[in-house]
């Protein structure tokens, strides 16, 4: 197991002290992987990769914003705020189009449909809501009710369901066509994301779960020392996942051995987002004190594609 160091390093304009009350900082690249979106408090920042040129800073929300993500086509990009509202942006004009508004407390996670049509977004409110992104009206909504947060939220590759980790230690999955409630794990975390071909489900509650998405039986616990696993990625093949812990360290694990096969060290803080690039050769992640970190993953060799355990070769 080796150690990388990162390619690029900047440093953005953030303070750990907020992120620790909304849940942290987050980016997202476009599905070209031309543009790398940040979060900068109140703002979004657009760099031009890889050369980490700042292109852009798209300003509208009035608290900090916590979530993001692209749409499928590279036009939209979506996000989360401390102001209860998600605003859907116009990339290349670098203006908000439209602010969608419903929740009564701060929003922590917000996704975009694969298709383009839909959102979904989960706060504050312990509520998770399905947004239509042609006309911004709401779709759908499932509330927990009481004083529950919504951590995280991601849609299958297939459009056909949503997934959701709560405070109430649960993770939920529903049918998005009968908007019925499909399955509940009995155990939670600050990160959800399906693997890209939709076989199983991952989450991160200071270890890292998977699920399989049909029989919904637990096929892994990885587990590491330093920490505990605060979120995750997986890579755009499927065959690799990333985590971060508390110390800051981040780790690539193996799907085929369930081992992990490098160890990133860089950042001296807690990693709040991480993500890799549309083509797989690298990862961005930022921690709670506003550094980001380009790693460069062509080291390492990446396990082959099959049809068994999880979409990977065993």
């Amino acid at each position: 197991m080796g150690y990388i160091m990162p390619i690029f390093v900047t440093t953005l304009l953030l303070s750990g002290s907020v992120w620790a009350k909304v849940g942290g900082p987050d980016i997202a690249y476009s599905p070209d992987g031309s543009l790398l979106a940040v979060t900068d408090q109140v703002d979004i920042r657009l760099y031009q990769m890889p050369s980490l040129t700042e292109v852009g800073l798209l300003q509208g929300h009035r608290t900090v914003v916590s979530s993001l993500a692209f749409g499928p086509n590279g036009r939209w990009l979506v996000s989360g705020s401390d102001d209860r509202t998600v605003r859907l942006w116009d990339v290349a004009q670098r203006q908000s189009v439209a602010v969608i508004k419903g929740h009564k407390f701060g929003i922590l996670s917000v996704a975009f449909s694969p298709d383009g049509r839909r959102l979904v977004s989960g706060g504050m409110d312990g509520t998770v809501r399905l947004w239509d992104t042609t006309n911004q009206h709401e779709v759908w909504m499932w509330a927990k009710g009481g004083n529950w947060l919504v951590y995280s939220v991601a849609f299958s590759p297939d459009n056909r369901r949503v997934a959701a980790t709560l405070s109430d230690g649960t993770t939920r999955i529903w049918d998005i066509k009968t908007q019925e409630q499909v399955v509940v794990f009995q155990t939670s975390g600050k990160a959800v994301r399906f693997s890209p071909d939709g076989k199983w489900l991952a989450l991160a509650d200071g270890q890292l779960h998977l699920w399989d998405t049909t029989t919904f039986e637990e096929i892994a616990v990885l587990k590491e020392s330093q920490g505990g696993i605060l979120s995750l990625a997986f890579n755009p093949a499927g065959t690799l996942i990333t985590t971060s812990n508390r110390a800051g360290t981040l780790r690539v694990w193996n799907v085929v051995q369930q081992q992990p096969m490098a160890v990133f060290e860089g950042h001296t803080s807690s990693v709040g987002a991480l993500v890799f690039s549309p083509d797989g050769r690298s990862l961005a992640s930022v921690d709670y004190e506003g550094v980001l970190l380009i790693w460069d993953l062509a080291a390492i060799p990446t396990p082959v594609p099959d049809i068994t355990w999880g979409g990977v070769k065993q």
